[in-house]
């Protein structure tokens, strides 16, 4: 995750004689990874939180261990109640970090064409 946070953004390096040179350890703390690190975090959770919840109404469908069933059931779709509004927030902070210091980026996700403060276009 800290690479490819420095991939987007790079940070902590120079430029000498046409290469880049590592200079700090600034690039896997730069103030975007924690924010991305937790989002892509949330989503491996609610990824499996769904699957757990998916397996489990399967099993209420054919009508199999209908204990576990909906055990499963019930424990993904909490999980994913309660982790889908955290992922939202940090969703929206991920956001704030590009539109702050990668406007380019931010133009280009809202297809906007420029770096102007267009109105955002869904």
């Amino acid at each position: 995750m800290a690479n490819n946070s420095w991939m987007q953004v790079p940070m902590g390096t120079v430029i000498e004689n046409g290469a880049f040179v590592r200079w700090t350890g600034a690039d896997h703390v730069q103030s975007g990874v924690m924010g991305a690190l937790s989002h892509m975090l949330l989503a491996s959770f609610i990824t499996g939180a769904f699957c757990v919840a998916a397996t489990g109404a399967w099993y209420v469908l054919r009508r199999k261990f209908p204990g576990e069933a909906y055990v499963m059931l019930r424990m993904g779709l909490f999980l994913a109640a309660v982790l889908v509004p955290v992922q939202i927030f940090f969703g929206h902070l991920n956001g704030d970090y590009v539109h702050d210091y990668q406007p380019a980026k931010f133009a280009a996700s809202r297809r906007a064409g420029t770096t102007s403060s267009l109105p955002a276009r869904c």
